[in-house]
């Protein structure tokens, strides 16, 4: 533009109408084949197979729809109209200065006020990142100005054609939360808007197997998985499943015109390949949206403004995941965005892509220079050597490779002894000579750092030591035989742990926290105050919990501080000093902003991978209460266990025993709350609705379902919506 100044007003003008246009034929073209969709079910293959041909035909209007919309947003075209509003007034304010410096300078510059004022115009605009410049243009031009307008039409219509292959949950699924530990999951199991409105929550099959990672992964590791129909049935079997009746068709014909499209016989992308191939034909046009209307940065994303945005990318999160399995690079271009989604509804597989890409690009920095060599004694001076080896070193050292030497041993590390050095060490860290970590009360394989370490004169460098080490492990792509706490992955990533937490480390004490936040305390005689008494070392230690907090009564209307107050201290003031060292050998390693894409469930596969859970075994070392073990749903239970993938068995372990950790000798010692507890199989009241789990018992109620395809949903949907948290029941 800035090499044709004369004409770029008219070029804009052809740009901006012919954008409009091609927004107008492919908004026309996806109405006809969504009309084409919504037929009886026994004509729904032929019209899907109609519609994926017609499609591949738009692709070529798509895509040069998207190469239309980028060049306009580079040049600052595409902004909504507040911010150009304010762009305008500074760019006023620029002109406004420009040329009274060109009146006071006269005597060096005489150059007209009119031709100042044009060469304020044509710097701003020529440039292509001057998004100044191109709000003026734009608002200049109603060719220009009404583009992102008439596109909402284009919008709705693809919001419509999404929600035919997912469509959304009935009410009752929406309504009814996963439960955990016989509590409602209220914050995380009914997925809202800003507005409060509840939205979609469809559970997740991306990331864990299907024929679409089968295609690509085709190893002899490749984890199992679900058994299902891969094609569609024939037109007498889709009769059999659902007869079409005057009555069901005329609903489904309704149902074209508007976004409730439950009725609506659908296709499940995660079945069929042909059906992933339909959904890439639009891979264009979800670029266009995202160029359109997703935030430029992170703070921007929890705005009021992109509100919409947030409900649309959380609505039809199942078909973005696959866009970013089938293509990771869209999560560094046009969807990164959804990297800074609060709801975070990128699934693990994809988030892991993208920070080995990031944590690739720094290991290249450091691939070049020679290797950091570490020599230890294996016996009674592992930990020690391995301290004193690695706390002097510099970082730029630490991101190195690791070549690992065992003292008085003749082995060649190729790998195999890093990885030996790597799990001897995740095991020594927790040696209770140490005084480092205690184990949670409910599991003792999961740990907490200890409040009372300062016994050890070095325990705050050796914290800082496990978080490099920790963090090391992270960025080498080691697996590590260490388990937290949730609190303790919850500061990790940089989030406040919550009441609930408690549970892990205290039980008894958390179910007297339970009882008060549930009933009236008024005149109940518990004469509580704003402290917090606490054993140390066999005394008794009282600790005010706010300014003068032995003099303040809990009452019904201040209990809800005083219970913040109780999990701030016991999870994060008692033990501040270890975190804070902790943390800041850990970040020196990992940054932390890269690994805010993980929830704290996600950061412990990362930190220790997927466990190989062994399904017989667990089926050998199962207790059933209240149902036999022949009966049909305990046969449909096994089936679905079957047919899980690697990560969704680890799912289900993690939901009912609160770790994904499987004992060393195997689920026959498995530890609940009162030492050695199998996992257990309860029945529960109610049919068709979702299961409840205890951690702290290794429990799982398990209600009536009408069908196997019944049960299969709502235990996928529990152990993935409902994985993360506890709530009051």
């Amino acid at each position: 533009l800035a090499q044709v100044e004369e004409n770029k007003i008219a070029l804009l003008k052809e740009i901006g109408q012919t954008t409009r246009n091609l927004t107008k034929e492919i908004d026309l073209s996806l109405k006809d084949y969504i009309g084409g969709m919504s037929t009886s079910p026994s004509d729904a293959d032929y019209a899907l197979m109609k519609f994926g041909g017609s499609l591949y035909k738009l692709h070529g209007r798509q895509a040069r729809l998207l190469r239309l919309v980028n060049f306009l947003d580079s040049m600052g075209l595409l902004q909504p109209a507040e911010e150009s509003k304010e762009e305008a007034k500074k760019d006023d304010e620029a002109k406004a200065d420009a040329t009274s410096e060109g009146k006071e300078g006269r005597g060096t510059r005489k150059r007209g006020k009119r031709e100042k004022r044009m060469d304020v115009e044509s710097s701003s605009s020529s440039t292509r990142s001057a998004a100044t410049g191109g709000a003026r243009l734009g608002r200049l031009m109603p060719e220009v100005a009404m583009i992102v307008p008439s596109m909402q039409v284009l919008w709705n219509t693809l919001d419509t054609y999404l929600l035919k292959l997912v469509p959304p949950k009935t009410q009752d699924e929406k309504t009814s939360a996963p439960l955990r530990n016989g509590k409602k999951n209220a914050p995380h199991g009914t997925k809202r808007s800003a507005d409060g409105k509840a939205l979609p929550s469809s559970p997740n099959r991306v990331g864990g197997g299907g024929k679409l990672e089968r295609k690509f992964k085709q190893s002899p590791t490749t984890p199992k998985t679900r058994s299902s129909l891969r094609r569609r049935k024939s037109l007498e079997g889709s009769a059999a499943r659902g007869k079409s009746t005057p009555s069901s068709s005329a609903k489904a014909t309704k149902s074209s015109s508007s976004s409730s499209l439950a009725t609506v016989e659908r296709v499940d992308i995660e079945e069929d390949d042909a059906d992933i191939s339909q959904l890439l034909q639009l891979q264009p046009l979800i670029e266009c949206y995202f160029v359109v209307n997703s935030p430029k940065t992170q703070e921007a994303m929890k705005s009021e403004r992109f509100r919409e945005f947030r409900e649309f990318t959380h609505a039809h999160r199942k078909i973005l995941n696959i866009f970013c399995q089938k293509k990771p690079s869209l999560m560094k271009r046009s969807m990164k965005s959804l990297l800074w989604h609060p709801k975070k509804i990128l699934n693990f597989h994809n988030k892991h892509i993208h920070f080995l890409s990031e944590i690739r690009k720094q290991r290249q920095q450091y691939g070049h220079l020679p290797s950091l060599r570490v020599l230890v004694r294996r016996k009674r001076f592992f930990f020690e050597d391995s301290y004193h080896q690695i706390k002097d070193r510099s970082v730029q050292e630490l991101k190195r490779p690791v070549t690992v030497k065992f003292y008085g041993e003749a082995g060649v590390d190729a790998g195999g002894l890093t990885r030996e050095w790597f799990l001897l060490l995740s095991r020594e860290i927790f040696n209770p000579g140490y005084c480092l970590f205690t184990p949670a009360a409910d599991n003792a394989n999961v740990f907490q750092p200890n409040p009372n370490s300062y016994v050890n004169p070095d325990h705050l460098d050796y914290f800082k030591f496990v978080g490099r080490f920790v963090g090391k492990a992270i960025y080498d792509q080691q697996l590590l035989d260490a388990y937290f706490t949730r609190s303790f992955y919850k500061h990790m990533l940089g989030m406040k742990p919550s009441l609930s937490d408690i549970e892990s480390i205290d039980p008894a004490y958390y179910k007297s926290l339970k009882w008060i936040s549930q009933n009236n305390i008024d005149g109940q005689g518990l004469c509580m105050t704003f402290t917090l008494e606490d054993t140390v070392f066999g005394k008794q230690v009282v600790y005010e919990l706010k300014k003068d907090g032995k003099d303040i009564e809990v009452t019904d209307a201040n209990k809800e501080e005083y219970l913040q107050l109780i999990a701030e201290k016991k999870l994060t003031k008692s033990i501040q000093g270890q975190i804070d060292a902790f943390l800041k050998g850990f970040r020196e390693i990992i940054d932390p902003k890269l690994l805010s894409i993980f929830n704290e469930q996600e950061l412990e596969l990362l930190i220790c991978g997927l466990p190989d859970i062994d399904v017989n075994d667990l089926k050998a070392n199962t207790e059933y209460k209240g149902i036999p073990s022949s009966s049909q749903l305990i046969q449909w239970f096994w089936e679905v266990v079957d047919d899980m993938t690697q990560e969704e068995k680890a799912n289900l372990v993690q939901f009912v025993t609160g770790t994904s950790k499987v004992p060393i000798n195997g689920f026959k010692s498995l530890q609940g709350m009162n030492g050695t507890q199998r996992f257990q199989i309860h029945k529960a009241s109610g049919k068709d609705r979702l299961p409840t789990a205890h951690t702290c018992f290794n429990q799982l109620d398990l209600p009536d379902y009408s069908s196997l395809k019944s049960m299969r949903k709502n235990i996928l949907l529990a152990i993935r919506e409902g994985a993360e948290g506890f709530a009051f029941r």
